[in-house]
């Protein structure tokens, strides 16, 4: 009885450090997750402060749009990776599409030729629009 009692003893406790140990652990990670997750996506408006879109026209070339520009780094620091998107609207404003293209490693106070090629997945040709809208972005 003596071990029966002993061993309903050790196991209760060690259930108890386990199951404190997994909810610190898991509350920990999570705060370590949020903390990673705004440093890395929400420096949209860092971004548009550091860099800025100087030129950029619409070109289309068998039916697939483009859109082409130049951009600046206008921070004392290199810009490591970050998006440049384009959203498309119809003849009402209407959102139809969202192009986007990775820039990376932008040396400061330099510019880049950038490219964002909108096309839709289904075909190889870009969805009817009539006008666009330029932004940067994080990841």
């Amino acid at each position: 009885m003596k071990f029966v009692k002993a061993f309903l003893e050790k196991f209760g406790s060690g259930l108890f450090i386990g199951i404190v140990a997994g909810i610190s652990a898991g509350f920990i990670f999570g705060i370590i997750s949020m903390l990673m997750n705004q440093s890395i996506w929400g420096r949209d408006a860092e971004i548009r402060e550091q860099a800025t879109i100087t030129k950029d026209r619409e070109v289309t070339r068998k039916g697939i749009t483009m859109i082409l520009g130049n951009l600046k780094n206008n921070s004392e620091d290199s810009m490591r990776m970050f998006k440049i998107k384009a959203d498309l609207f119809d003849e009402n404003g209407t959102f139809v599409e969202q192009c986007s293209d990775y820039i990376s490693d932008l040396d400061a106070g330099k510019q880049t030729h950038f490219k964002i090629i909108c096309k839709s997945c289904d075909s190889n040709k870009t969805i009817e629009h009539s006008s666009y809208k330029i932004y940067l972005g994080g990841f």
